[in-house]
């Protein structure tokens, strides 16, 4: 034992007594409490003080899990590590945990999961999926309930994988690139500026009625018809064209009528039918408009 610590040792003689004396009771203390930790004890400590660790043989005296190093904390005694090497605390390098942490949301386990590679899951219950960190298919993965099949996972640089569809719920996926592979997604100016025969379909057709009141009989990327008098009728796109350079056809049922379309615009055209016999405006039982261009 190193004396230093309880002070000087007396040079002369004549002073050991007196430093001997003052000494002694201190050692004493100092060794009491090194047999409070390191000595086996067989029997429940009298007056146990909040901190105390003692070790129990797990017979004789079993404060509750049997052999091992304990604790006093909070008035009961918390078993530090067993002699199986179980315990309440794991040691701050290495050691072996089994079993849950237990938390508000669920279950945090460290495990080696179905791919056979450690990591780390994050389950709420039995029939949840898990979360995993860090295992070989990416390093963040859910898996299914079974824990058969990773649904879902991204790898270091960001590499999405999912098993399942896609739901953006309405919102947009943005920043496609052009695509090289026949199943990758592509946007709609690709396929506009790509399609050779995208010109070549109609990008909006009405048929419709002027007699009475003015009502479709069936239509595509039609919005509505507005009666404009008299053998006029205009029709307003539901997708609008790019601008007014589109064409336009029209026509109609009777022999003696002829139809055509005027005011044409990037929202709209208005068919016009006449009397060939007397070039009036006269209202036709079956109209028919049709539209070719670039939408916007």
């Amino acid at each position: 034992m190193d004396l230093s610590a309880f002070g000087t040792v007396p040079s002369d003689p004549v002073d050991i007594p007196a430093y001997l004396q003052r000494v002694i009771p201190l050692i004493t203390t100092s060794l009491v409490a090194l047999d409070d930790i390191e000595r086996k004890h067989d029997v429940l400590p009298e007056k146990p003080t909040e901190g105390l660790t003692r070790w129990a043989d797990g017979t004789n005296w079993n404060p509750g899990s049997g052999a091992g190093l304990y604790r006093y904390v909070g008035g009961s005694w918390v078993l530090i590590m067993g002699a199986g090497g179980a315990g309440a605390y794991l040691p701050l390098a290495g050691g072996t945990m089994t079993g849950d942490i237990s938390l508000v949301f669920g279950d945090l386990i460290s495990e080696q999961n179905p791919d056979v590679a450690n990591a780390i899951r994050i389950k709420g219950t039995a029939s949840d999926i898990d979360v995993v960190l860090g295992d070989v298919t990416g390093y963040f993965t859910v898996w299914n309930v079974a824990d058969n099949n990773a649904v879902f996972h991204v790898d270091n640089v960001g590499n999405t994988e999912v098993k399942g569809y896609l739901d953006v719920n309405t919102h947009k996926i943005l920043n496609v690139v052009d695509p090289t592979a026949n199943q990758e997604a592509a946007t709609k100016k690709y396929v506009d500026d790509n399609d050779s025969d995208i010109q070549a379909i109609a990008k909006g057709w009405c048929r419709f009625e002027q007699i009475g009141t003015h009502s479709i009989k069936d239509s595509f990327n039609v919005s509505s018809i507005t009666d404009g008098g008299l053998g006029r009728t205009v029709v307003n796109w539901d997708v609008d064209f790019a601008n007014a350079d589109y064409s336009v056809i029209c026509g109609q049922s009777l022999n003696t009528n002829i139809a055509a379309a005027f005011n044409i615009s990037a929202s709209s055209a208005e068919a016009v039918v006449r009397d060939t016999n007397n070039t009036t405006q006269v209202d036709d039982d079956d109209v028919s408009i049709i539209a070719f261009g670039e939408q916007v």
